[in-house]
């Protein structure tokens, strides 16, 4: 399930996403706006712990030598009460997304992998015909995975090619698709966290870079670095407390001098519980808190005080 929840939210999670009628339908598919009604109609799998489950179970649908296919399938339906973002004249709408797929994983050393994947998201706005788009997109994923005693360590790499529609209102003002680029390098050092172990501690950092295809939407272009810990204490075999803290930076890398699109550095802490109830279901339930500092001295046409704090 939460690798179908994950193909649902995908492509277009930055906030550098394009506004108007495509970033709202992304938003809602995050689980912001609108109930999500019906999720999934057929599944046959997708890589990252999916495919990890389905090889320890050995039902990979087809596999050619060393190498494991996994084509899949989900569809989405979703109503929108503001699908064009208007304070006035809200028009409704109900969204079909369809998401054909397929993968190629090659498992290696264990429980490292390395994988391709092709998708083609279909979006069918029942009313507004002239909405309706299909985004194509490739993404890799490469997954190192070691273990020493009780001791690990998880490193991961990715990118990510995709060329997203724009709604009939951006089109004369961005084009009508807009191509971008997502590399993403994350890893982390851990110990415990096995079934034995009563606690689990680890340190995490990462990086996300986004680039735009066209001159046009290069101050869009973006890196995301990241470092946080986190430890869990179990209070029983299946549940466990948590406590984590992540401190962010955001860069903007050719922004213009007037863009409001500031340069950020943010601290969060999330306190809560997780859970594993069974070998396929993991979930959490965590509550934080965010600080988010703008560099405001970046746009000399405004130096107001714009950071944020929420919960």
């Amino acid at each position: 399930m939460s690798d179908i929840l994950k193909i649902l939210k995908e492509p277009g999670q930055s906030a550098s996403s394009k506004p108007g009628c495509r970033r709202k339908v992304r938003s809602y598919r995050g689980g912001l706006i609108a109930p999500l009604l019906a999720v999934v109609m057929m599944f046959l799998g997708f890589p990252g712990n999916g495919i990890a489950q389905s090889l320890e179970k050995g039902t990979t649908p087809f596999r050619l030598g060393a190498l494991d296919i996994f084509p899949g399938f989900t569809v989405g339906v979703a109503l929108d009460d503001n699908i064009f973002l208007t304070q006035r004249n809200e028009e409704s709408d109900t969204i079909l997304q369809y998401t054909p797929s397929i993968a190629l994983n090659l498992p290696f050393a264990a429980a490292s992998n390395a994988s391709v994947r092709a998708v083609l998201e279909i979006l069918d706005f029942n009313d507004n015909n002239s909405e309706d788009t299909e985004d194509p997109a490739i993404e890799g994923n490469l997954n190192l995975e070691r273990i020493f005693g009780r001791f690990y360590s998880r490193t991961r790499g990715g990118w990510k090619d995709t060329t997203e529609s724009a709604s009939s209102e951006e089109e004369s003002a961005i084009g009508a698709r807009r191509g971008r680029t997502v590399t993403e390098a994350s890893t982390a050092v851990g110990f415990g966290g096995y079934d034995d172990d009563m606690a689990r501690l680890e340190i995490k950092g990462g990086y996300s870079g986004e680039r735009f295809d066209r001159s046009v939407d290069k101050r869009l272009d973006e890196d995301i670095f990241q470092i946080g810990a986190l430890g869990d204490y179990k209070i029983s075999p299946k549940t466990a407390v948590r406590l984590e803290y992540v401190f962010e930076r955001s860069d903007f890398v050719d922004r213009l001098a007037t863009d409001q699109r500031d340069d950020s550095v943010s601290h969060t802490v999330r306190t809560g519980v997780v859970f594993s109830p069974g070998a396929l279901v993991t979930g959490r339930a965590t509550f934080g808190v965010e600080f988010r500092e703008y560099d405001e001295t970046i746009t000399p046409t405004d130096t107001r005080d714009r950071d944020t704090s929420g919960f």
